[in-house]
């Protein structure tokens, strides 16, 4: 059986903008203001969504640290490898994902 490589050229995400940290900045903004401001700890709910929240946090973060193909999503910029590249374009990638794939009939 022969087999198709699949080659994609990876960027790695600021710190910031990757995708374990980025969606979470704001909901913990705003469950924050919920829990403070606008309930004032009179509610239960908010409390467990936070928990709930770093349980989630904590699941992605560890699943980013055990897949490779998932820290391939979370942690970094997919490019294609559909245009002719220069020696010098190579630079600004810091990982390669390849990929092994049963070629088409």
């Amino acid at each position: 059986m022969k087999k198709k490589i699949e080659i994609t050229l990876l960027i790695e995400r600021s710190k910031f903008t990757r995708l374990d940290v980025l969606p979470f900045v704001p909901i913990y903004i705003g469950l924050l203001f919920w829990m403070n401001v606008i309930n004032a700890e009179e509610d239960v709910i908010p409390s467990i969504s936070l928990l709930v929240l770093i349980f989630i946090h904590c699941l992605i973060f560890l699943i980013g640290n055990w897949s490779h193909a998932m820290k391939s999503i979370i942690a970094y910029k997919s490019v294609s490898l559909k245009k002719k590249l220069e020696l010098n374009d190579l630079e600004q990638y810091s990982a390669v994902k390849v990929k092994f794939k049963p070629k088409d009939r």
